[in-house]
Parts: C-alpha cells; sequence; structure tokens
C-alpha cells in the first residue's frame, strides 16, 4: 500500500536511532537526491506518504527532501475510532556555511505552525460538514409526512 519505490528509500540499516547517531552520520554520508530518508511507521500497518524536494539553485537550502507519513491507526483514538499518525523526516543542507544546529529551532516552529494550520483547516471543515447535515436534516424533519418525492430528494442531494 505503499505508493513510494522502495528505491526511493533508504533501507533500515542507513537510518539512524537517535539525534546523536543521525548528526553523526550527517557528518559522514552524502545526501542523495532521490533517496528520501525513512519515517517511523509500524511496518505491518498500511501508510501513505508524501514526497518533497527543493528545486535545485533555488531558496535557502543546497538540499531540502522529505516525507509526510500518514498511517491509520485502527481502534487507537477514544470509543474505538480510529486515529492517524502523522510522522516527518527531513534532510536538509544549508547553503554556504550556515549549520544546521542553528537553523533546527525554526525548523521545528515552522512544523508546529504548519501541524496547526492543518489541524485548524481539518476542524473547520468536519464543523462545516455538520453543519451541513444537521441542515439536511432539519429540511427532512419539516417535510409533514416524512417523505420526499424525488425532487426533494434531488434537492437535498445538491445541498
Amino acid at each position: 500500500d505503499d505508493p513510494m519505490p522502495a528505491s526511493m528509500l533508504r533501507s533500515s540499516a542507513e537510518v539512524p536511532s537517535s539525534d546523536e547517531q543521525a548528526r553523526a552520520a550527517s557528518r559522514t554520508q552524502t545526501l542523495r537526491r532521490g533517496g528520501f530518508p525513512r519515517p517511523y511507521s509500524v511496518t505491518r500497518l498500511p501508510h501513505r506518504d508524501i514526497t518533497m524536494q527543493n528545486v535545485p539553485g533555488e531558496g535557502d537550502f543546497e538540499h531540502y527532501q522529505g516525507v509526510w507519513r500518514m498511517q491509520s491507526l485502527p481502534n487507537c483514538a477514544p470509543n474505538g475510532g480510529d486515529a492517524t499518525r502523522l510522522t516527518y523526516a527531513v534532510e536538509i543542507q544549508p547553503k554556504g556555511l550556515l549549520p544546521v544546529r542553528l537553523i533546527e529551532g525554526r525548523i521545528a516552529a515552522d512544523l508546529r505552525a504548519n501541524l496547526a494550520a492543518i489541524r485548524d483547516f481539518v476542524e473547520a471543515k468536519e464543523r462545516l460538514e455538520r453543519e451541513a447535515l444537521r441542515a439536511v436534516a432539519q429540511r427532512y424533519d419539516r417535510n409533514r409526512d416524512g417523505a420526499l418525492d424525488s425532487d426533494e430528494l434531488g434537492a437535498l442531494a445538491a445541498d
């Protein structure tokens, strides 16, 4: 169920298991465009990936690529509902001599802001969908005999 070919992901042997190991590996590892870092996931569950890369020669980074991984977690939300785990892995190499450590905080802050914006958008969309369903139900309830003819059904479906 993974849309990203295995040739685009690094093998798990190449993936450091701690921040310190990642920093040590980054001093010796050559970044490869199109060889994406592997985000965390439970391997027996399906997942979806969204990859991103900078346009070579543009922007603040010599190299920027990463993966957003979404993985459904059945029965992990309240009341036995499903949840989704979102993980993120990124590689960056700034232009010039700017050390990555100096910009890590900014990247983390931007990531938090992006995730908050995504959450706000999804919550607003869900709220609008609930309100639309409530309006359809109210229109149905106002129908005096509770039965709708085909024109009324079509109008409700269009709403």
